[in-house]
């Protein structure tokens, strides 16, 4: 069994083990919710045109990913969270301005690391707003 599947060690522990479960989840739910509305591909071409774009919006605004662009993946982008805030803290501004951004993992949140993620039917065009927020 993977071990991001294991009900009873993550019982065992104060929050969340691993990033990826949150996400999949997530995923998953939205592909539910879209699917009521018909169903929508996403290509690997458009996952990887979405990267170099969130990169680019998160250097403008002073929260430079952490890996290089030539190592990133497609879909996810860890980063920094602001001078002053802890991963939480910015999760939290996030939320209340109502996007959900990933930092609450221990092992995120020991590093101060955000992650944004741009999966499945998620356009350039609903990215914008937080980018402005950032601003």
């Amino acid at each position: 069994m993977p071990t991001y599947l294991d009900l009873a060690e993550t019982l065992t522990q104060a929050g969340p083990r691993f990033t990826f479960p949150a996400a999949l989840i997530q995923a998953l739910a939205q592909r539910y919710r879209s699917t009521a509305r018909g169903p929508r591909v996403v290509t690997l071409r458009a996952l990887r045109s979405r990267g170099p774009v969130r990169a680019t919006s998160l250097r403008r605004v002073g929260l430079p990913p952490v890996a290089q662009e030539c190592h990133a993946g497609p879909t996810i982008s860890t980063f920094t969270a602001p001078q002053g805030l802890t991963s939480q803290d910015f999760v939290d501004i996030c939320r209340r301005w109502g996007f959900l951004v990933g930092g609450q993992s221990a092992y995120l949140a020991e590093r101060r690391l955000v992650q944004i993620a741009t999966m499945g039917a998620i356009t350039r065009a609903a990215c914008g707003p937080l980018f402005r927020r950032l601003e």
